[in-house]
């Protein structure tokens, strides 16, 4: 039960996105803020979902898990009508999330030099 819906891929950009309007909406962060509080968030919960899927293979025992699998994936494919359901709540908060244009302005302004 621990690898349900909200051990997905699908539950990241869902709690990646709603961090990103809390922070944008509800604590007047500006929109760069905002944006970084959801992709460092992201990247946190990525981390987690890697994380779990290399400990599913021992490798002192040689064998792998039968947890193997499940914490990486898209979706819950076991309960096709939550993930539906975190689908359409996912695709409403990218309704609503800020412009990622000052985001991108700045990643520009910082990587460009890097490059050149």
């Amino acid at each position: 039960m621990h690898r349900g819906i909200f051990h997905s891929i699908l539950a990241l950009c869902f709690f990646s996105f709603a961090i990103i309007c809390v922070s944008y909406y509800f604590l007047q962060q500006n929109p760069i803020y905002a944006w970084l509080n959801g992709v460092f968030l992201g990247l946190g919960f990525l981390v987690h979902l890697i994380l779990d899927e290399m400990y599913s293979v021992d490798l002192a025992n040689r064998r792998i898990k039968k947890s193997f699998g499940t914490a990486l994936k898209l979706f819950n494919y076991k309960n096709i009508p939550s993930s539906l359901a975190m689908v359409i709540f996912t695709l409403l908060l990218y309704w609503f999330l800020p412009p990622a244009l000052p985001l991108l302005a700045l990643s520009e302004r910082i990587l460009v030099p890097l490059v050149f």
